[in-house]
């Protein structure tokens, strides 16, 4: 019943009905205090604080991602807190404290590459585990083959054969690990091209199976080159990790955000028509002129699905880009006749 409870309050948030929250939660908090488990607690609070985010709340919120992001260190689950950290990223933003904003990214960045580290690590253990595993086998191999009493080298090889299952689901645990690593951009924590086409084919089979709408938003951020020449690279990657963090938290949990490559974004809506991924843009463009540090505009172009592939749908959106690059930048062309 508390999971029920916890997905119809995600639901709520994301739909941003945050009246209608409170009392979902007045009948969460006895359940998770009845259940007793410290994990469920911990994810209840951050259910919270992204209710408190949504209300302008951000003292509360604050609060409960520092508890959140507290309990997962001690208990050892680093792998949530890079979530929770860009939430306190977006919060300190919303509050203009750019300073709290940067040493929350550098804490988030240190993070992300030891996770990054601790993974390698582990693949590279694996991979001589595999040397092992192979061993093994030919161990066994030999003892079936010698002439040995059968109830002996019954027990050794089932003793082996269970250590070979243990050594196989590591490697199976540290490739999937490595292959996450490997669909996420490196310096902005979204998504890159290598999950890019598949989202957004396995979003066209969704939408044409429901008749639902889908949109896209295709972002080049103003000018970059001169914040490169102007402050440098490192300042530069800075402002990326910054623009990313803006776009994303400006998002739906449902819509998808990709690293394009260099300055491009490109952003997925399900359920949106163009009207409302206009919208979005337009917003997006107006935070980014307002919030960035250094001030960096962008340019978009924005269309709708109408029956192409997602290569097409891609380009499609490419070219109404360029066109609003070549418009005099800082707006957003939209297809027409839609």
């Amino acid at each position: 019943m508390a999971h029920s409870y916890f997905n119809l309050s995600e639901v709520l948030i994301s739909a941003e009905r945050y009246d209608e929250v409170p009392a979902i939660f007045k009948k969460t908090e006895p359940l998770v205090k009845e259940i007793e488990d410290p994990a469920g607690s911990a994810e209840f609070d951050f259910l919270k604080a992204q209710y408190y985010m949504g209300t302008g709340n951000y003292a509360k919120a604050l609060e409960k991602i520092e508890s959140y992001i507290e309990y997962q260190k001690e208990s050892g689950s680093m792998s949530k807190v890079p979530n929770a950290l860009r939430n306190k990223i977006t919060i300190h933003e919303e509050l203009g404290e750019e300073g709290l904003a940067l040493e929350t990214y550098r804490e988030l960045d240190l993070l992300s590459q030891r996770i990054y580290r601790e993974a390698s690590s582990a693949r590279a253990a694996e991979l001589a585990a595999s040397f092992r595993f192979q061993q093994k086998m030919r161990e066994i191999q030999l003892l079936s083959n010698q002439n040995l009493e059968l109830q002996e080298a019954k027990t050794t090889i089932e003793k082996q054969y269970e250590e070979l299952l243990e050594i196989d689901s590591k490697l199976k645990k540290a490739n999937e690990l490595l292959e996450k690593q490997a669909e996420i951009d490196p310096l902005t924590g979204l998504l890159n091209q290598k999950k890019m086409y598949p989202i957004t084919e396995r979003e066209i089979n969704r939408a044409t199976r429901y008749g639902t709408p889908l949109s896209m938003i295709m972002i080049d951020l103003d000018n970059f080159k001169s914040v490169n020449d102007t402050y440098g690279h490192l300042q530069g990657d800075m402002l990326l990790k910054n623009v990313a963090g803006i776009i994303r938290a400006s998002l739906r949990k449902v819509d998808f955000v990709f690293r394009y490559g260099g300055e491009e974004f490109l952003i997925l809506l399900p359920s949106s028509d163009l009207q409302m991924a206009s919208f979005t843009a337009d917003r997006l463009r107006e935070k980014l002129a307002e919030t960035t540090d250094p001030k960096v505009t962008m340019s978009a172009g924005v269309s709708s699905w109408s029956g192409e592939d997602a290569t097409q749908f891609i380009q499609k959106t490419d070219h109404l880009l360029y066109e609003a690059k070549g418009r005099g930048k800082n707006r957003v062309e939209f297809q027409k006749g839609s």
